[in-house]
This record gives structure tokens, C-alpha cells and sequence, in this order.
């Protein structure tokens, strides 16, 4: 989250001023985040699930909530409930919409399906380079349609 705020400054800082906001509003996350340091780590607001993603409709459908959590909730079950509010789930869904196409276009598109090389270190380098490959890629074809026109 530090590096996804600080990216988002530069950003900022680097394009002309057009009244749009420097900040993360809202970071969204699958269960696999679902964690106590987390949950309690400082930075933007965070919607973490606490489950699998098919079962967060039906648990929000069977139990539903409204307004915040009780005041003496953990950091789970503040996350629990705010997963069951419609809120909740509405911000959850734009999730799959934002973050999904990335990994599916890395996947389907460039081929990488699995890693090459072995332990994290290695493969984090082999996607750190497929996405910045991806991202010249891109760069390129706005830049030349722009000249085109």
C-alpha cells in the first residue's frame, strides 16, 4: 500500500494540474490479504474479504448490516461487517472490474501462464518485467495512434 500511495503522488506531481485527488481512496482485496497486520496496518481505508468471493453475496443475502460496526469489534469483525453492508459489497465488485483485467491480460494476452524461473524473488523479477513490458507496449500504441491522427 506504501508503494501504491507513493506511485499515485508521483503521478500527481508529474502531470499538469487537473483537480484530481493524489490519494488512494479505497483499497479493495482478496482473502488472501485477509491478515492482522492487514486489517490494522496504517494508509488508506481497505475492503479485504474474509472469505471466498462466492460466499460473500450469500453471507451479505443471509445476514445483512447497516451503518458501522459495534464499537468494540475486532479488526476482523469490523471487515466482516463491513463486507455484509451494500456498500460493502458494491465497492467489493468494482473490484473484479479493476483489478482482474490486468492479471487476465498478462495471462491471455502475453502468454504468461506460468513462471520460468524458480523461487519468489525470481519469479516477482519475470512479472515485474512481463507488466513493464506490457505497460511500454501500451505507451507505445497511444503514442503512435496520437501521431496518426
Amino acid at each position: 500500500m506504501n508503494a501504491a500511495q507513493s506511485a499515485a503522488r508521483t503521478i500527481a506531481h508529474t502531470r499538469a494540474d487537473d483537480g484530481g485527488d493524489d490519494e488512494i481512496g479505497l483499497v479493495p482485496a482478496d482473502a488472501g490479504y485477509c491478515s492482522m497486520d492487514n486489517l490494522t496496518a496504517p494508509g488508506p481505508n481497505r475492503l479485504i474479504a474474509t472469505g471466498k468471493d462466492r460466499r460473500l453475496a450469500d453471507e451479505a443475502a443471509d445476514d445483512p448490516r447497516t451503518g458501522p460496526p459495534p464499537p468494540d469489534a475486532s479488526p476482523l469483525e469490523r471487515m466482516r461487517h463491513q463486507m455484509k453492508t451494500p456498500e460493502g459489497l458494491a465497492a467489493y465488485a468494482h473490484r473484479g472490474a479493476t483489478v482482474e483485467p490486468v492479471n487476465a491480460h498478462l495471462k491471455d494476452q502475453t502468454g504468461l501462464r506460468r513462471f520460468s524461473r524458480r523461487g519468489l524473488a525470481a519469479a516477482t523479477s519475470e512479472l515485474n518485467l512481463a507488466a513493464a513490458v506490457v505497460n511500454l507496449l501500451k505507451l507505445h500504441r497511444h503514442t503512435t495512434a496520437a501521431l496518426a491522427t
